[in-house]
């Protein structure tokens, strides 16, 4: 018997969940755009410096989530091996290898509103 038939949910918890924590910092980036927008036309520097630093630490919590749900997809958990240690990443994870690391992308990525 499948695992598909023996488990009638498509997705395990952990990957809903990390999936829904994409989905709604997305959209807080989307939003954090208008808040930039919203606080240059008010002639508010303050209010877009940390707007930016917000939506920075966001933009970059949306990759690394990114990058750990297609591990939690592939492999079922966060540790990449059925037999590592429950909660403890793989050092040797070819998704990071492959991607550089969550930081390094994060890092690319740069806000959506330009001075």
């Amino acid at each position: 018997m499948t695992d598909a038939l023996r488990n009638p949910e498509p997705l395990s918890d952990l990957a809903y969940d990390w999936i829904t924590i994409v989905q709604r910092k997305s959209e807080a980036l989307r939003a954090y755009a208008q808040y930039i927008q919203d606080a240059q036309r008010a002639n508010s520097p303050e209010c877009v410096d940390l707007l930016r630093q917000i939506f920075e630490q966001d933009a970059r919590h949306v990759e690394q989530a990114t990058l750990h749900l297609a591990r939690v997809l592939r492999h079922g958990s966060m540790g990449g091996r059925p037999d590592s240690e429950p909660g403890r990443a793989s050092p040797t994870d070819p998704d990071e290898a492959r991607h550089g690391g969550a930081s390094q992308a994060a890092s690319e990525r740069q806000s959506p509103v330009s001075s």
